[in-house]
């Protein structure tokens, strides 16, 4: 989760961000079908996010993730290390 998080935020995604960010890509993600990383960043910008474009591995990662961990599960654990990175900063 934590490789995930470092790869957003040097997209520019802000620390303060990164669980609406995901969520919002979860929203937009058919976990029961096929999508293309062109389809997802077309669907992310559509809602928001036109400054933010995902790259094939931070793509994957996040799918990984969310397998992984489950969605909810994901979404917490993604909040939890997002806080204590920013008490570091």
């Amino acid at each position: 989760m934590r490789a995930l998080i470092h790869r957003l935020t040097a997209k520019g995604v802000k620390l303060d961000d990164i669980a609406s960010f995901i969520g919002s890509l979860a929203n937009n993600m058919p976990f029961d079908a096929h999508i293309t990383l062109e389809e997802i960043n077309r669907r992310i910008r559509v809602s928001g996010w036109a400054d933010i474009e995902l790259d094939e591995q931070t793509f994957e990662l996040t799918k990984l993730c969310f397998e992984v961990e489950g969605l909810i599960p994901a979404k917490e654990k993604l909040a939890e290390d997002t806080e204590k990175l920013m008490d570091k900063a």
